[in-house]
């Protein structure tokens, strides 16, 4: 690991990260669960989450709006869904860059497909 890395790595406060990560996390399990395909049950405990996995049949058009409003959604695990007709499960940003109002936006906007 270079000097750079390794300085700009302890500069982190990895606490506010996996607080703010894992708030974000339930906002979107608060507001998409009951939409959501993917049964996910409520966590007693987060670590960090990555993302928040959201399943459903509008995957495409959801994704395509997304997109056109500058909301980028990763994929993951590529191998695995290509077994799949279609990836259905659109994994939602969630990272400590996100506030709420931003989160609430995610959310609207599939919201409004429902």
């Amino acid at each position: 690991m270079s000097k750079l890395t390794s300085a700009l790595l302890k500069n982190i406060n990895y606490q506010k990260v996996k607080k703010k990560r894992s708030k974000n996390f339930l906002i979107y399990f608060n507001e998409l669960n009951n939409l959501n395909e993917l049964k996910i049950e409520k966590p007693k405990k987060l670590i960090a989450p990555l993302c928040y996995p959201f399943k459903t049949k509008n995957y495409p058009r959801i994704k395509s709006i997304l997109l056109e409003k500058n909301v980028y959604i990763p994929i993951y695990w590529n191998d695995y869904f290509n077994e799949e007709r279609e990836n259905r499960i659109l994994f939602l940003p969630l990272d400590q860059r996100y506030s709420k109002k931003e989160i609430n936006f995610i959310i609207n906007i599939i919201k409004n497909e429902y």
